[in-house]
């Protein structure tokens, strides 16, 4: 399975059309389906973060951005190192349960609360009053930059298996939370009461 040049987002709906089997519990459903999952995930688990991170505030046990950040980056690490494994049970041409993805749509959510979120807010509380918006408006710039760099990223697909593929991914992404998480300290203290 080649990707195509728009991220790993259509490198997954181009694994549930090719190599997923497209039913559950004897019900059929078009791959299309797959969209709905994340934003179905979240809806169901943004009150329970919201929660979350309250109740962690509450009682002094709230572990600061940097941390959220790094343990988010090993979630999204984990999820492509599970489809990983996904493209590696399809392999030969067999089709895998759509519990794969649905799986892996689950990590990314779970860390999506640690990056998305807790991002926007930390952008906000630490531009300057009168350039917030100009701040936000850079932090959708980088990701938009982001997702440039992943649509090049699909080219590697060409090169190595599919498997290799996702793992090195998922590898890049836990380095970069091992990192953040090194540093922890370090970007508490360079950002102060703003954490």
């Amino acid at each position: 399975m080649g990707c195509p040049p728009g991220g790993a987002g259509q490198c997954a709906l181009l694994f549930a059309n090719e190599s997923t089997d497209l039913s559950l519990f004897g019900l059929r459903f078009p791959s299309s389906w797959f969209n709905a999952v994340n934003p179905l995930f979240i809806i169901l688990l943004a009150p329970l973060f919201a929660r979350l991170w309250q109740w962690l505030a509450l009682h002094g046990r709230d572990p600061g951005t940097p941390v959220k950040f790094g343990v988010a980056l090993l979630l999204v690490g984990a999820s492509f190192g599970v489809m990983g494994l996904a493209e590696l049970a399809a392999s030969g041409g067999a089709l895998v349960s759509p519990l794969w993805l649905i799986g892996v749509y689950l990590v990314q959510t779970v860390a999506e609360p640690g990056l998305s979120s807790v991002g926007l807010s930390l952008t906000s509380r630490l531009a300057p009053a009168k350039y917030t918006g100009q701040m936000l408006g850079l932090r959708f710039l980088s990701m938009a930059t982001g997702d440039a760099v992943a649509g090049w990223t699909t080219q590697l697909r060409r090169a190595v298996s599919g498997t290799a593929y996702f793992c090195l991914q998922g590898a890049l992404a836990a380095l970069c939370g091992v990192a953040f998480l090194l540093v922890a300290g370090r970007i508490r203290r360079l950002t102060g009461s703003v954490n």
